[in-house]
């Protein structure tokens, strides 16, 4: 028997559903019940467990919200509060992501390449020499060298294609700029 049918006994005579004797009489056959051993108490189990489930999530949650709370105070008052910067849209923040990003793009267009010297020109000097020594300015160059073959090919190929000669050019110029060796 569980503690819920005492109560649930209460509840009716509460309710009105039970008259006063017939309360008194369901009580004593519930108490009597209990005390042959004829029905087991099953309470403290359910509640015991549902008590220190709580109490086990509160003592997760407590620490957590303290942590988050100290981890805003703390940058906040060192002045390093989350605050989205704007950034230009017309260069990326780094020489080294603006070579990723042109490497990723894999578009070797003439439009391509002038936006990609649009950007590297609007690089200080300091990002253009991190931009250099990133690990993937070199796939960069062999990049840019495979593509100047390629078009040396193409010239060789079909003599006189105006359109083949300018990106070629417009090729040779960016391997000045960015300082690739062509090897010629």
């Amino acid at each position: 028997m569980k503690s819920s049918l005492i109560r649930d006994l209460a509840r009716r005579y509460a309710a009105g559903e039970l008259s006063l004797d017939e309360y008194r009489t369901q009580r004593r056959d519930l108490v009597d019940a209990i005390t042959t051993g004829k029905h087991q108490l099953g309470y403290g189990e359910p509640a015991l467990g549902s008590i220190l489930r709580t109490r086990f999530l509160w003592l997760i949650a407590i620490p957590l919200v303290l942590t988050v709370t100290a981890g805003i105070v703390t940058s906040r008052w060192l002045g390093n509060s989350y605050a989205p910067q704007e950034q230009a849209h017309t260069s990326p923040a780094t020489g080294p992501i603006l070579v990723r990003k042109f490497i990723e793009a894999n578009d070797w267009s003439d439009t391509s390449l002038e936006h990609f010297m649009h950007h590297w020109q609007a690089l200080s000097a300091h990002e253009q020499r991190a931009a250099r020594h990133s690990y993937l300015f070199p796939r960069l160059a062999a990049q840019l060298q495979e593509q100047i073959i390629s078009q040396e090919a193409m010239i060789d190929l079909t003599p006189g294609t105006g359109k083949t000669t300018a990106h070629l050019a417009r090729l040779q110029r960016v391997a000045a700029t960015l300082g690739v060796n062509l090897g010629n």
